[in-house]
Order: C-alpha cells, then sequence, then structure tokens
C-alpha cells in the first residue's frame, strides 16, 4: 500500500497482525544533508488491547524499531510518552491502549545526496486480559533533498516530539537503599510541584511498581519510599525516574547514579 506523501513515498503495513495498525510518520517530505529529522512510529491498538512502553513492567516487551538506512544516515531510539498502568491479577505493567505515537530522530550524513529510502522493522507485543499476541510491520519511506516541505503528518509529529518529557536539570534525585526498602528524596526549584505526583521507573529492575508510588512533598523537597524490585540485583548504581502529574505542567524524568 502507498500513499503518497508530499514528494516522499511511505509503505506500511496496516493488517490486523498483533492486533495494531502501524504506519512510519515524517514531519518533512524532503530532507537538507546534515540537518535532522523529525518522524514516528504511529500504533493504533485494537479494542481492549494495548502495547507496552521503555519499561514494559511484569509480562509486558517494549516496542522495538531497527532501521535500515543509506550510507551514512542515523536514526535514534524510539522515544515513548508517558504510559497507563495495567493491573492484571499481581502481574503490573505500563503501556497505551487506543493510540500511541513514539517518536524518533533520524539524521543524514552532511553528504547525503540523491533520493534516501528508509527502511524499518517495527516489533511489539500487544496484551489484553486473556492473552498476548506478537506483531511485526515493515515500513518504508523515499525521501529526496530539498528544502523543509510539512507533509500531512507534521503536525502529529512535532506534537509527539514536543510533548514527550524530558530530563529537569533543576531537579536532584537522591538515593538511599536499606535491605528491603529505596528511599528516593527529590530538591530543586520543581520540587514544590511533586506532592501527589506519581513515579515510574524507566530503569528495569530497581523499583517494585507493584504498589503506585506516590511523592510526598514539604515545599522544598519531596520524598517517597518504594520497595526493591524482587528481580533486583545487588545494590542499586543507576536509576532514571518518570514524574507525572502532581502540579507539574508536563511529565519530567530525574536520573542518579551512584558515587564511584
Amino acid at each position: 500500500m502507498f500513499a503518497l506523501l508530499g514528494v516522499a513515498f511511505v509503505s506500511g503495513a496496516f493488517g490486523a497482525e498483533g492486533r495494531a495498525k502501524v504506519s512510519l510518520l515524517l514531519e518533512s517530505s524532503t530532507y537538507k544533508p546534515g540537518a535532522s529529522i523529525r518522524a514516528a512510529i504511529r500504533m493504533k491498538y485494537d479494542d481492549g488491547w494495548h502495547g507496552y512502553w521503555v519499561n514494559p513492567g511484569e509480562g509486558g516487551m517494549r516496542t522495538e524499531a531497527v532501521w535500515k538506512l543509506p550510507a551514512g544516515w542515523q536514526a535514534g531510539d524510539l522515544e515513548f510518552p508517558a504510559p497507563r498502568r495495567f493491573e492484571s491479577g499481581l502481574l503490573v505493567s505500563f503501556g497505551y491502549e487506543d493510540e500511541v505515537v513514539l517518536p524518533v530522530t533520524i539524521r543524514p550524513p552532511s553528504g547525503a545526496d540523491g533520493t534516501a529510502e528508509l527502511a524499518v522493522k517495527v516489533t511489539w507485543l500487544a496484551c489484553n486480559a486473556n492473552s498476548c499476541e506478537t506483531g511485526t510491520a515493515e515500513l518504508s519511506a523515499n525521501l529526496r533533498p530539498g528544502p523543509a516541505d510539512a507533509g500531512p503528518d507534521a503536525v502529529a509529529v512535532a506534537k509527539a516530539h514536543e510533548s514527550l518529557p524530558s530530563i529537569d536539570l533543576g531537579l536532584k534525585l537522591d538515593v538511599a537503599e536499606s535491605t528491603d526498602a529505596i528511599r528516593l528524596l527529590l530538591s530543586g526549584a520543581t520540587a514544590a510541584s511533586l506532592s501527589g505526583a506519581e513515579i515510574l521507573p524507566i530503569t528495569e529492575q530497581v523499583l517494585d511498581t507493584a504498589k503506585r508510588i506516590e511523592l510526598r512533598g514539604d515545599g522544598s523537597t519531596a520524598r517517597a519510599i518504594a520497595a526493591r524490585s524482587p528481580y533486583a540485583s545487588g545494590p542499586v548504581r543507576d536509576l532514571k525516574i518518570l514524574i507525572f502529574g502532581g502540579k507539574l505542567r508536563k511529565p519530567v524524568i530525574a536520573v542518579w547514579t551512584a558515587s564511584k
């Protein structure tokens, strides 16, 4: 199936395999050598089915993209917006239902010329309350060099990139652990907005997510206590968390690394 997107031809898999329809979105229908191209993978899940976040939780699998690009071209990792929580019995997972747009940035080399084919193989897992199915889609787009020319998906791609959570450089995360618990302390200008916000671990197998991890603030700091993940091995060396809710206008990311 081919759809005309400015001067870019995009082919995609739109079948029911894996309980999702998948498409490749491009902000521009052309490229400029050496300049980044904002793109995205759109996942539309069947009713009652959901896919997974970068940390899928228990029983899930994150959506992956493997690119085949012209020599010198590079694609970043898929990026993930804030997910929702799914509970099935004792299993807790994180992901998306209905539709999610996963941003990715592609960069041509400074010497790129001629028509370029961007090809990607997307793999995912979709689940409902009773079962799970894997899916695979192979997508491609042909771009030619030229001045920026917004395609029909430009607004959707821009919105997806701009709504991503970002690392808050003014927010300091400290971590202290005991035998069965991990204490999180957040301080900085944003801390006053964190009381009542929720934490999801981006780093896997560190925090136990069976119970929600909620922050309590006193104005200048915010704190939370989480159980250690049953899959944790050894002391915590690094931790990246997503923080959302509370008085935050958009989700933020905080990062901690143990002192050497």
